[in-house]
């Protein structure tokens, strides 16, 4: 027989509702839905890729349809993620991470941070971009002295 696996304390009930009300704070849901709209062309792409005759009406009543069902499960899923704070965070840093939050400085950062991300991720697209070949040469000058070839 395998040996018996400790599992981890349930997650106490005032844990769980102090990472809720950190989700709250932090605009969570507002930011699925937005991660949502920034997948949804692509997803609408892939259905229309699929189904090359589909019209735009029907393309839309898949959109609305779509975004009805996750919406519908989001409950579940801030569930899910608070249950993930409180494995990373105890009841305290929840609390602190709240508190913090719920600050000038802290309600400045959840309203910037999703300009702050967009700004980054083109930062880092043209960053990658613009280094790669510069990058790749270099290391392969690198390895060939060192009698390595690729």
């Amino acid at each position: 027989m395998g040996a018996a696996y400790a599992q981890p304390d349930a997650p106490s009930q005032a844990g769980l509702a102090t990472a809720m009300e950190v989700l709250e704070a932090t605009n969570a849901k507002a930011n699925v839905l937005r991660m949502v709209d920034i997948i949804m062309p692509q997803t609408l792409a892939i259905v229309r890729q699929q189904n090359p005759k589909l019209d735009d009406a029907t393309l839309k009543s898949f959109e609305v349809a779509f975004r009805e069902e996750l919406q519908a499960s989001l409950a579940d899923y801030m569930k899910g993620m608070a249950g993930i704070y409180v494995r990373h965070f105890s009841e305290k840093e929840l609390e602190g991470l709240l508190a913090f939050y719920r600050t000038d400085l802290g309600k400045k950062l959840i309203s910037e941070t999703p300009e702050v991300m967009k700004e980054g991720a083109a930062l880092g697209e043209s960053w990658g971009r613009n280094i790669a070949v510069t990058a790749a040469q270099r290391a392969v000058a690198r390895l060939k002295g060192k009698d390595i070839k690729i």
